[in-house]
This record gives C-alpha cells, structure tokens and sequence, in this order.
C-alpha cells in the first residue's frame, strides 16, 4: 500500500508540473544520486541505461521525455540561426527544425545549447528523438528523500498508534520469550559446535588460490589450473602447491565474500548478487572489474568461483610419496 502511495504521489507531482509547463522538458540539472555520469542526457543517450533508471519514479519525475512519459514540442521555444534571428523576430522554432531533413540532421544533432537548450531536448517530436514508454517498477519506491518524507506522515501513524501495537507485539513477544520453547531451540543453533564451522574463517581463506604464489617451476596457482595433466601431477605431488592453489587443486570451491565491484549502471555488485541471474553469470564471469575495496582488478570468476561455471575443479588425490618436496 505505502508503495501504491509513493507512485501516486510521484505522478501527481508529475502531472502538476507538466500543468505549469505544457513542454514535456527533462531537467538539466538533473543528477541521479547526485552522480554526474546520471544526468537525464546521459540517461536518455545510453538505452541500457534508461531502461534500468527509468524503472525509478524518481527518474520520470525529473527526466519525462527520456523516460518516454511524453513527448511534446515545445510551443515557445526559438533559437537564432545565421538567417534566422529573434532580433527580426525571425528566429528559428521547432515547427521549422521539423520541415525539411536537412533542418533535422543538422540542428537536432548539435551536442550546443541553442537559447540555453539543446534543439531535441525541446523539439523532440520534430527530432524524432522520441522515447518509448519505460514502466515504473514499484519496488523502487521510495527513492528520494524528499519523496519519502512527504509520504510517511500518513502511512507512518497508523501502525504507530498504540493500540494496534499492544494487540500485535503483546501476544507473538509473550510466546516465543517463554522458558519452555526457547531453552530447546536455542541450546542447538547456538552449540559452540556447529555454530564454530559456519562462522569460521577457514573456509573462505582456503577456497582462494595465493595470487602472489610462485615458484621456480611453476608460474601461478593458474599456471597450475590451466592444464589438467600438469594440475593433476603437481597438486598430487607437492604439499605447497595444495596449500597455495585450493582452488585449482579441488580442496574446495567458494566464492571471495570481500570482493565487491561497481557494474555498468555504477551499483556495487557482489558474488551473491550475479549468482541471482543467469544472464549476470554469463555476462560477468568472464569480464574484469576493479574490487572496490582494494582498487585491484580481477576476472570476475577468479574471485567467484562458485557461482562462475567451470571454476569449481575435481579434487586432486594426493600422491603417497614426495609431498613436501618443493616445485
């Protein structure tokens, strides 16, 4: 319901600015986040983009004409031209630019602000830079600040009050802090036994292969995984390339819960966050991205080996003899 409001209070602000301004006009000063890659030119220029931020009602709100909310020429705007000059009360309008081709090629692809706007940003039916429709996704809402305190007010008092919340909290609150219930659950999670395995470090150290390992003969821990034959000979035979390498020698398999980078659209991504679609995994697996915390770039899957296909190896029987010779 909070959500329902949040649209219908975003798209009358919406409406009632378009009232004042019978152009349907996006705003140059615009910035989504306040991030300057964001601005509605830039959203309405890059079509990946505008579909993935024009989902935002926040964005239709300030960009309409690239969301694909409307499209209307501008009734008063005019520019001069070499020949066509307000001072003769000839300038040039969006009726004109929208006449011949010729007009259009060269007036609506100028990047120059023409009487403090951009020919298309203002005649955009005679540019024929017109924007389908990008629906509203309401689980975006809320996304402004603004947005968010306008709309509480209302929503907010009604849970708040005190008697829906003595019926809600007094009766669930009362069963589950009982003695008999909790004592029986709470005594098996929170056994140091199984408690100790999950929240170990030990396991996401050893499921990432030494970066930094190196030897006499041996390049690095991919070095060792690039071949089976050679992975199958050196992880069974040497002790420290199994300790270096866990992950080309199949000791384990997991993704690196450190490593976060920023995707296309600039929204920091994880290994969980990939591995919640298909298309992500294919697209991000085999691509590089800089690691936010330490500025570093790796293959995505070198770092997401779990939810990367093809990453997660058969472990290595270890040979009986020579183990801890070196490489």
């Amino acid at each position: 319901m909070k959500l329902l409001i949040s649209a219908l209070f975003v798209l009358g602000l919406a409406i009632v600015a378009k009232a004042d301004n019978s152009a349907c006009l996006n705003n140059k000063f615009y910035m989504y986040g306040d991030d300057p890659e964001l601005t509605c030119k830039k959203i309405r220029k890059n079509e990946l983009i505008r579909q993935e931020y024009c989902k935002d009602a926040e964005v239709h709100f300030y960009c309409p004409q690239a969301c694909g909310d409307c499209c209307e020429d501008s009734p008063t705007y005019t520019f001069n031209t070499p020949n066509k000059k307000a001072k003769d009360n000839n300038a040039a309008d969006c009726e004109w630019v929208g006449k011949k081709p010729v007009k259009r090629n060269k007036w609506c692809k100028e990047e120059t602000r023409r009487n403090g706007e951009m020919v298309k940003n203002m005649c955009p039916v005679a540019c024929g830079v017109c924007k389908e429709l990008v629906p509203i996704v309401e689980s975006t809402f809320p996304t402004s600040a603004e947005r968010t305190a306008a709309i509480t007010p209302s929503p907010t008092g009604f849970p708040t009050s005190s008697e829906p919340t003595a019926v809600v909290t007094d009766a669930p609150t009362g069963f589950p802090t009982s003695p008999e219930p909790t004592d029986v659950p709470t005594q098996f999670p929170t056994s140091s036994e199984p408690t100790t395995f999950p929240t170990s470090s030990s396991p996401t150290s050893a499921c990432l292969d030494d970066p930094l390992f190196t030897s006499s003969s041996i390049k690095s821990c991919k070095y060792v995984r690039n071949d089976e034959a050679r992975r199958q000979f050196l992880c069974g035979k040497y002790t420290l390339v199994r300790e270096s390498c866990p992950l080309a020698c199949g000791d384990c398999c997991g993704d690196d819960a450190s490593f976060s980078f920023f995707n296309d659209f600039r929204k920091e991504w994880t290994c969980a966050t990939i591995a919640k679609n298909p298309t992500y995994r294919l697209d991000w697996c085999e691509r590089q991205a800089r690691d936010i915390a330490t500025a570093k770039s790796f293959r995505v899957k070198s770092k997401c080996a779990k939810t990367c296909p093809g990453m997660c190896y058969t472990e290595v029987s270890q040979q009986p003899s020579d183990n801890n010779q070196d490489p």
